[in-house]
């Protein structure tokens, strides 16, 4: 199976993404320091969506390599044993 695209993908969104949320977080912090609540409270919450779409990012990128880890030891068996 090929999970070269996906894997990919999945890798520089669990990279990128929190570094989108310290931007995030900062920016509302110096909105809250301008008196801008609302816009605040939304930056907040989209720091808080981007932090669940980073842990299902984490999430789908280990069982993708899990499933690439068990889909390559049944297509070489002999590697499994190559110790």
């Amino acid at each position: 199976m090929q999970f070269r695209k996906p894997m990919t993908v999945l890798l520089i969104a669990a990279v990128l993404t929190p570094i989108f949320v310290m931007l995030l977080l900062g920016v509302g912090r110096l909105l809250t320091a301008m008196q801008d609540a609302d816009g605040a409270l939304l930056l907040d919450r989209l720091s808080l969506l981007l932090s669940v779409a980073w842990v299902a990012d984490v999430v789908a990128l280990v069982l993708l390599l899990a499933v690439e880890s068990v889909a390559r030891r049944q297509d070489d068996p002999d590697e499994s044993h190559a110790d």
